[in-house]
């Protein structure tokens, strides 16, 4: 196998899980959560090369604390890890 295929199987690999962990949040929350995870989602790669890891969660943490999210740790945990 050349180093291409295998960063493309790579890939396919890391989108394979990655969808599956998507799939597996939407058929076991409710529609608030699955509206809110898909909304953090789409904004979390491009705030934490703007503002690091660490302000990104912070920031997550506070703004779904005002909007008075449920299970916030929990709703960051899985977006963070699938």
């Amino acid at each position: 196998m050349s180093d291409r295929e295998s960063i493309k199987t790579t890939a396919n690999d890391r989108a394979k899980f990655a969808y599956e962990c998507v799939k597996k949040v939407c058929e076991n929350q409710d529609e608030e959560f699955r509206k809110n995870y898909k909304s953090y989602s789409k904004k979390l790669m491009a705030m934490i090369k703007i503002n690091g890891f660490g302000a990104t969660l912070a920031f997550m943490k506070g703004s779904f604390q005002k909007k008075g999210v449920r299970h916030t740790k929990s709703f960051i945990t899985i977006l963070i890890l699938g």
